[in-house]
């Protein structure tokens, strides 16, 4: 933890009371304030020796602004909730709390359709979110090497949220450069010839010409490849602690997992199994909260991307590309799949 000035939380409080994302929540005796919260960082306020007046009403997030203030020598927070409830916190210290985790194993399925390459915009997405937030500080090398990942617009196509993502991202030709030399890793000279003529005259049309080449089942070992890379980069990190017990509830899930897989016969270590035609890849949904809130609602579970092939498939997630003459779904069931 990092002690923080009034002039730096001051700073702080206004820009999450602008952006409508202010939180206050109890941990332990101390209070804490979120400032940026995703799959890879976790980075947050804590006040110390607090006295609180009045009722915080958490379900009012979206109608809360605070202000960090000082009286007679003592400082706090006016928190203003709807217009008509002010919440007052007074504290003795504030610590900045700023902590990196791995994102590799988790998959979020919030829509049907390309969730391989969802999975990817999601973490390149994250990474760069990371970056943006917290600098060179919060990235190892690999990590540094593979930001320009979601600059490249054919992939931003696949977004849960492609209407509006390409606003929040430039275009560049760092992010086209990335993509050629791993196309040119994995021997896709047919790709790396499109991409280059991408680069002479790149537009969100061509860039939509270019997302629908990606699918195609000769891009899987380029899909595998960029997969990889984040998976190295991310697992350089430590896995989000969220206390002994439910730590080993989560490894005790990932075990049954392997255990009940291996049993009906699949091959592969965790996440990733084969049987016959048939490929699965475990997928997790973590909680998304700080790590040390005791939530009631705390949920993990893992999921499976399911890749039913014609001929034992070579590659990651080969079912769920266009001309395999497979198929691909999401399950939710172990049970379906043994």
């Amino acid at each position: 933890m990092k002690a923080v000035t009034f002039a730096e939380l001051s700073k702080y409080i206004e820009a999450i009371s602008d952006s409508r994302a202010f939180e206050l929540a109890a941990l332990g005796d101390d209070f804490v304030v979120p400032y940026i919260l995703n799959d890879s960082i976790e980075d947050y306020f804590v006040f110390k020796n607090c006295s609180i007046r009045g009722d915080y009403d958490p379900d009012l997030q979206e109608d809360t602004t605070a202000e960090a203030v000082t009286d007679g020598g003592l400082t706090g927070l006016i928190i203003r909730q709807a217009n008509t409830n002010v919440v007052t916190l007074w504290y003795e210290a504030v610590f900045r709390v700023q902590k990196c985790s791995r994102y590799h194993e988790i998959g979020h399925f919030w829509a049907k359709g390309f969730e391989h390459w969802r999975r990817i915009v999601y973490m390149a997405g994250t990474l760069h979110d990371k970056f943006t937030y917290g600098g060179e500080a919060f990235c190892n090398e690999k990590e540094l090497e593979l930001l320009p990942l979601i600059e490249f617009a054919p992939l931003r196509e696949f977004s849960y949220f492609k209407e509006g993502i390409h606003q929040f991202y430039a275009d560049t030709y760092e992010a086209v450069n990335l993509m050629r030399e791993m196309a040119m890793e994995v021997g896709d000279v047919e790709f790396v010839k499109r991409l280059m003529a991408y680069e002479k005259r790149p537009s969100l049309r061509f860039a939509r010409r270019i997302a629908r080449k990606m699918n195609a089942a000769k891009r899987a070992p380029l899909y595998e490849q960029i997969y990889s890379r984040l998976c190295e980069a991310s697992a350089e990190h430590p896995p989000r602690d969220y206390g002994e017990t439910r730590n080993a509830g989560i490894v005790r899930a990932r075990e049954t997992v392997t255990e009940k897989l291996r049993a009906a016969g699949y091959e592969g270590a965790y996440p990733r199994f084969t049987r016959g035609n048939r490929q699965v890849l475990a997928a997790e949904e973590h909680p998304f909260t700080l790590s040390e809130m005791e939530y009631h609602d705390f949920e993990f579970r893992i999921r499976f991307m399911v890749s039913d092939c014609r001929k034992p498939p070579k590659h990651l997630c080969q079912g769920f590309f266009r001309g395999f003459g497979s198929k691909g779904r999401i399950e939710e069931d172990i049970e379906k799949l043994l």
